[in-house]
């Protein structure tokens, strides 16, 4: 087996959308796959990129959808060849997995010999300015058109951000957070510039916006940071777990309930990190599907942990739903309410 899923599952119009990979060390022929898998019975739809191998698309954050319905995914470095096959690309899929449009830098061969891989960190979508900003490990953002990528060398905008990203981005409005290997960068992104807003110090995991703060855990050092959101000026720093008395290397299981969409250990509403914050953004209320079965809430990069859009089937029995999941060894919580 050569092929590997490493990133999040996408929720889509009728299905599952599943990227696939290559194991650690690009072992064996493998290739970039997207899987659609139907809600409701049928066969699976596939995408497989066209180099000789590799191009896997292996970034945690996973495929982004679109209001439309159109998949983006973003993949790494590809055999050596000099035709073109979708390596270091980003690549628009209509719901049924064709290609719709793609982008490419214009030195994608450069890249593929390196193994820098464009495909390190997903595709952010802001649907409200129709852009994506794609960054990979040679840390250059490209603003591209959503609707129509622009081939390769076609981007709006790049800019060198950071010394490389790998993750998951956040996202509030135009603005974009990026773990860089040098610290966390916040982007500032309009329909024609990307520009740095600030830089943080913590070298950090994925970030989410949740409480008015941005928050992100330096696995190194293990501590969850909040930073402003304007200025990333550290409003909280603490411990992301504790001992509490037990065997070193065993961790305590982080609280379930904390402030609406926060990550991570105990904090209480009396906590000065907290009454220091800005309200939370309202998070919208569930909507019920017309087959009036489990409850569904959309939501977006705030307060999430997939940051980007897509569907929680929730239990509508429960009076708080939370989504708990293990995020890269720590334990990850969002918070929902109806």
């Amino acid at each position: 087996m050569v092929q590997q899923e490493r990133g999040a599952l996408a929720l889509g119009i009728g299905g599952v959308y599943i990227a696939f990979g290559g194991l650690y060390g690009d072992c064996g022929s493998y290739h970039g796959y997207v899987v659609g898998v139907p809600l409701f019975g049928g066969p699976m739809l596939v995408y497989r990129t066209p180099v000789a191998f590799a191009a896997g698309i292996w970034n945690p954050a996973g495929p982004a959808l679109g209001m439309t319905g159109n998949v983006y995914v973003v993949t790494g470095n590809g055999s050596a060849t000099r035709s073109f096959g979708y390596s270091n690309s980003v690549i628009e899929l209509t719901p049924n997995l064709q290609v719709s449009s793609f982008f490419a830098p214009a030195n994608w061969q450069a890249l593929d010999a390196g193994d820098v891989d464009l495909g390190s960190v997903g595709a952010t979508l802001l649907q409200g300015l129709g852009v994506v900003v794609a960054i990979g490990k040679q840390g250059v953002a490209y603003l591209l058109r959503a609707d129509q990528l622009g081939g390769v060398g076609g981007q709006i905008a790049s800019r060198a951000v950071c010394a490389g990203a790998w993750g998951g981005t956040a996202w509030l409005g135009p603005m974009v957070w990026v773990p860089c290997s040098d610290g966390l960068v916040a982007l500032s992104v309009t329909q024609g510039s990307i520009s740095v807003a600030w830089r943080a110090a913590p070298r950090t995991a994925s970030p989410i916006i949740a409480a008015g703060a941005v928050w992100a855990i330096d696995a190194a050092a293990g501590l969850l940071y909040a930073l402003d959101i304007t200025s990333g000026a550290v409003l909280y720093a603490r411990p992301a777990l504790q001992h509490a008395g037990r065997q070193r290397g065993v961790h305590r299981r982080p609280s379930r309930y904390s402030r609406r969409g926060l990550l991570g250990r105990r904090l209480t509403q009396k906590s000065p990190a907290l009454r220091a914050l800005p309200p939370p953004s309202r998070v919208p209320p569930p909507t019920r599907a017309p087959n009036r079965g489990p409850i569904y809430a959309r939501t977006s990069g705030v307060g999430t942990l997939a940051v980007k859009t897509t569907f929680l089937a929730l239990d509508a029995a429960q009076k708080v739903r939370h989504l708990d999941r293990d995020l890269g060894g720590f334990r990850a919580l969002v918070v929902l309410r109806p």
